[in-house]
C-alpha cells in the first residue's frame, strides 16, 4: 500500500470515527430527554409509551365522535331551527 493512499483510508477512517461520535452524542441526548420528559429508560420503554398513549388517544376519539353523534341525533333539529325562526 502506497503513502498516498494510506493517507485516503485514514481520512475516511477518522471522518466514520467523528460521525460515529456525533451520531452517539445524538442518541444520549434523545435518552436524556426520554428519561426527563417521560421517565422512559431506554428506545424499548418510550416506544411501549407511545404505544399506549396511541391507544388512549385512538379510544378518546372513538368516545368524542360517539358523543357527538349522540348529541346530533338528539339535539340535531333543535340546533337546524334555531337562527331561522324570527
Amino acid at each position: 500500500m502506497d503513502l498516498d493512499r494510506y493517507e485516503k483510508l485514514k481520512g475516511k477512517v477518522d471522518q466514520l470515527q467523528r460521525e460515529v461520535s456525533r451520531v452517539e452524542g445524538a442518541q444520549q441526548e434523545i435518552l436524556k430527554r426520554l428519561k426527563k420528559e417521560f421517565d422512559c429508560n431506554s428506545l424499548d420503554e418510550a416506544k411501549t409509551l407511545r404505544d399506549k398513549l396511541e391507544s388512549r388517544s385512538n379510544r378518546a376519539r372513538e368516545s368524542y365522535e360517539k358523543a357527538l353523534d349522540q348529541f346530533e341525533e338528539e339535539w340535531g333539529e333543535v340546533l337546524d331551527g334555531v337562527g331561522t325562526q324570527r
